[in-house]
């Protein structure tokens, strides 16, 4: 195969997110190339795209070593800064997505405004440079970036994602429009991208902020369900269905099953147990809790008016001197 040829292949393999075997073309390019010009990393298009592979790859480190190469080689201006818009967008989100110290961080804010005077329109880089100044606890400055990525593309659950998490921590405009917002984008990019659990707690979130109960429960169950071993998912899905009255029981059974080492879900439902008059069920999910933290008084006391309606008084008393002795 010719260089020609891999680029080719190279391309088909990025159009359908095969970036495995992308990679492997564009390095099999480089390859070529260089055995010609003699003179290594000086095929700059390709180092380019193999650094774009490496980030898609999560290849952070290697992503920015390429990325880097190919800016080095790459065109210039008269000044002799780089005109390589993609290079320094991708560099920079290589960057964002993993920083290692604080001077790489203000290089990746060098290369995204660098990238945004060539190309000012371009929503990639302002998502990029509103990710790293949210990231970096500069959320006001951050939003009419994220806002002009999700003007340039308002389908991009990205884009619409870090705008509506951004927006819970800027104070330009009001709360409550930020959450109504934030209720609004949120949703979106969950509807974009149904299978994202974190995009579905932020949407259960925002939804239950605004009010919008019976929508924030559908979200935060959903976060659960695709990822019911997160134990956060779990207990925010229980805090959620306390605090609005709205407890399923065999949800909560769920999730106590799965996360059977977390004392507070095991207190949480055997206390839920117990105002159903399942008591002898409450039992067991309480003496685990106990078991687990048997410092907590309050599930003590659960557990003493537990064993006091199954007519334990015995084992009431001994759990009350524990009690009394705290």
């Amino acid at each position: 195969m010719t260089r020609k040829d891999d680029l080719e292949a190279a391309w088909r393999h990025v159009e359908l997110e095969e970036y495995q075997e992308a990679l492997a073309c564009f390095e099999s390019a480089e390859q070529k190339f260089n055995s010609v010009a003699g003179a290594p990393f000086r095929d700059f298009e390709s180092r380019r795209w193999i650094g774009f592979c490496l980030l898609l790859l999560g290849r952070y480190e290697d992503a920015q070593c390429a990325l880097l190469k190919a800016l080095m080689n790459g065109p210039r201006d008269d000044q002799g800064a780089s005109l390589d818009v993609d290079a320094l967008t991708w560099l920079g989100a290589a960057i964002v997505q993993h920083p290692t110290d604080l001077d790489r961080i203000e290089h990746a804010d060098i290369y995204l405004r660098r990238a945004l005077q060539l190309a000012p329109e371009d929503p990639e880089i302002h998502y990029h440079l509103g990710t790293l100044l949210h990231r970096t606890a500069r959320s006001d400055l951050a939003e009419p970036h994220l806002r002009r990525a999700v003007a340039g593309d308002p389908e991009d659950h990205r884009y619409l994602h870090t705008l509506a998490v951004n927006l819970r921590y800027t104070y330009s405009i009001p709360e409550d429009q930020s959450r109504r917002e934030g209720a609004a984008l949120s949703t979106r990019a969950a509807e974009l991208v149904p299978d994202d659990a974190d995009y579905h707690w932020w949407a259960g979130t925002f939804l239950e902020e605004v009010g919008r109960l019976q929508e924030a429960e559908h979200h935060f169950l959903a976060a659960y369900r695709l990822e019911p071993i997160d134990e956060f998912n779990g207990s925010s899905l229980i805090e959620f269905m306390l605090k609005h009255e709205r407890v399923d029981t065999d949800v909560l059974l769920e999730i106590a099953a799965i996360n059977h080492d977390d004392p507070w879900i095991l207190q949480v439902t055997g206390e839920h147990l117990l105002s159903l008059e399942r008591d002898f069920e409450a039992e067991i999910y309480l003496r685990a809790s106990f078991e687990l933290e048997p410092d907590e008084q309050d599930v003590l006391e659960s557990l003493i008016s537990c064993l006091l309606k199954l007519g334990k008084e015995r084992d009431a008393e001994e759990f009350r001197k524990l009690l009394d002795t705290d």
